[in-house]
């Protein structure tokens, strides 16, 4: 008697979707992942969403996820904090290669994420401490070393 050899072949359709559904008053946090008609999109900035904020009309909070792998990117370097008149403070540091987004930390709390970041609103001689990190579909890099810069006193007129 002759072994005969079954082949089975299996096709699998790729999985579309994989994601919830991006809808509006969700609060979404950075690297979540959405589905918005068919496509999938990387949050970038956390936020409740709203009609208006649909991931393609957001470009700040949502960017297409590729969903390739890379890693991640370099720690921003030259992170700086000037202080820019009464109560404000700007904040800036140098793009890092093959970074998507970034986050900023202010006092310890995620608050922005865009270079140059206007922090105002702030105590004459107030100091405050920034960090900030890079990411991309690969993941985060590290926070960067923290910075500090007291906002200017006003001055007297004498």
């Amino acid at each position: 008697m002759v072994p005969q050899t079954l082949l089975l072949a299996v096709l699998v359709a790729p999985a579309q979707n994989v994601h919830p559904a991006w809808a509006p008053g969700v609060a979404y946090t950075p690297r979540q992942l959405v589905s918005y008609l068919g496509v999938d999109y990387l949050c970038l900035q956390g936020h409740t969403s709203r009609q208006g904020l649909e991931p393609p009309a957001a470009p700040a909070l949502w960017r297409v996820f590729s969903g390739q792998a890379t890693t991640a990117p370099a720690v921003p370097q030259g992170l700086a904090a000037v202080a820019a008149g009464p109560g404000r403070i700007v904040v800036t540091w140098s793009p890092s290669p093959g970074a998507t987004g970034y986050e900023l930390m202010v006092d310890g709390v995620v608050a922005g994420a865009s270079s140059p970041y206007l922090h105002k609103g702030l105590a004459p001689g107030s100091t405050h401490a920034y960090r900030v990190r890079a990411l991309n579909d690969g993941g985060t890099s590290a926070w960067s070393e923290p910075v500090s810069c007291a906002v200017e006193r006003p001055t007297s007129g004498k």
